[in-house]
């Protein structure tokens, strides 16, 4: 149920993007992180190819920030799809969140500097 409810999400937004432009960059964010979430939760089949080094840590954990052009929708996207699927601290694998935390660029934080 959770999955078909996500599937109707993301159709939502696809369909409110303004142009076919947000549509890509909204597609681009979401593989991006899926990428990034396969990279840090690896599948329980793979685990047995992983080797680990005593220097490495068990678990790494990655933070984001956003970009100039990722909006408050693909901000919640991100964290939802982190909880989603199971990463530890999921609601701070996304910094400037809407409804929590310090929006970067109210303040003028981008990577275009301060």
């Amino acid at each position: 149920k959770q999955g078909a409810n996500k599937n109707e999400e993301e159709q939502k937004i696809l369909e409110e993007a303004k142009t076919a432009r947000d549509g890509l960059i909204f597609r681009s964010v979401r593989m991006a992180a899926d990428s990034l979430l396969d990279l840090i939760i690896p599948d329980p089949e793979l685990e047995k190819y992983i080797k680990r080094t005593p220097e490495a840590p068990e678990q790494e954990f990655v933070y984001l920030g956003p970009d100039e052009q990722i909006t408050p929708t693909h901000i919640n996207w991100i964290t939802d799809q982190a909880k989603l699927r199971h990463l530890p601290y999921a609601t701070a694998f996304m910094s400037s969140k809407p409804l929590s935390g310090i929006n970067h660029k109210e303040y003028g934080v981008t990577s275009e500097g301060v």
